[in-house]
């Protein structure tokens, strides 16, 4: 008796706690109060895009422990890193250093970044420009990706700047 008693709790607990989540999944949820909208920048750049480097040689490959072999790795000496502005109507509001990953800047750099914006009509500007490097030819080289645009921004509506491979520009992407 004892046994069934015990059995019929564990029942009606379980089943109480699935009626409490099914109902907390219709929950509305705020985030945040405010109707700020939200410039997001998200890109990857691949790892070795504007540098002085070469891809590893099989061989070269085939001497390194197989953990350790990236045949997209690119060799010869550390990248000098990018420098990420953000203007909204003119001012500034980033301005950041960053560095590929890897101790020599050989694998991808990636950029996440959320920033607030009032909406209304914003002047937006974005540029991602790579640290003056000199190449082993002595020339000096500086790519630099740009976006920007003069755009109605909605409350809560998310401007998406992201890096387009295809063409190798920085564009924005809206809901349509």
């Amino acid at each position: 008796m004892n046994r069934m008693i015990w059995r019929g709790a564990g029942i009606l607990i379980g089943l109480a706690f699935l009626v409490g989540v099914a109902l907390l999944t219709e929950a509305p949820a705020r985030f945040t109060t405010e109707n700020a909208a939200l410039l997001r920048l998200s890109w990857r750049l691949p790892a070795g895009e504007g540098q002085d480097c070469r891809r590893p040689t099989p061989e070269e490959l085939a001497e390194l422990p197989a953990h350790m072999r990236n045949p997209d790795a690119c060799i010869g000496g550390s990248h000098p890193g990018f420098t990420l502005s953000v203007r909204v109507d003119g001012t500034d509001v980033v301005i950041d250093t960053l560095y590929p990953a890897g101790s020599r800047g050989d694998r991808p750099i990636f950029v996440f970044r959320e920033l607030p914006i009032e909406p209304s009509r914003r002047a937006l500007r974005v540029r991602f420009e790579e640290n003056a490097s000199e190449r082993a030819d002595g020339s000096a080289t500086r790519r630099v990706l740009e976006w920007g645009d003069e755009l109605d921004v909605e409350p809560r509506e998310i401007v998406l700047v992201r890096y387009d491979q295809d063409t190798g520009t920085l564009q924005a992407v809206r809901k349509d």
